[in-house]
């Protein structure tokens, strides 16, 4: 059993912010499903920061309950990525696991539909889940971008990436 404290395992200091986060690979009917926002204005993966004493197992499984208000199990560990980007006037630096979740064979819709339960974030931001062709996905804003041509053909093996985004500041 595991002892966890409900705060991200993430810091701030002198102008960086480090934050550790799991994601979901959701995908159904060759569409994987994404969040946006029209503050950030990009696409990105159900998922969240890992709270201190959680697995980003758990992290993951417990963000997509909450992001989709559906259970989906946890197949395999696909991608770490080490993601580096500059935003506020601080030097970001993430590391993201992303899960691939076992389909549940449909959707949480009809196909083709958005779904639109607005979901809330610490910051009372309104998102929403979308679900994404594949095949499509370079046709959007997405982050993070090796998503494009990654997700394709998953690979069998964890995959590393180290995805450097920082402008000067």
């Amino acid at each position: 059993m595991e002892n966890i404290i409900e705060q991200d395992c993430c810091f701030e200091q002198d102008g960086f912010w480090f934050r550790y986060r799991a994601a979901a690979i959701i995908i159904e009917d060759r569409c994987i499903l994404m969040v946006y926002n029209s503050t950030d204005n990009y696409y990105y993966s159900v998922g969240g920061g890992v709270h201190l004493g959680e697995t980003s197992i758990g992290a993951v499984t417990r963000e997509v309950n909450e992001e989709t208000g559906t259970t989906y199990q946890t197949e395999r560990l696909v991608f770490v990525n080490e993601c580096l980007f500059s935003e506020n006037k601080k030097q970001c630096h993430v590391i993201e696991f992303y899960y691939l979740m076992k389909p549940k064979g449909r959707k949480l819709f009809k196909n083709g539909e958005e779904r639109k339960i607005l979901l809330e974030t610490k910051d009372n931001l309104p998102e929403r889940l979308y679900w994404i062709p594949v095949e499509k996905l370079a046709d959007y804003k997405v982050f993070p971008e090796f998503f494009c041509e990654k997700l394709a053909s998953l690979p069998e093996i964890i995959k590393h990436f180290i995805s450097d985004e920082r402008k000067l500041l």
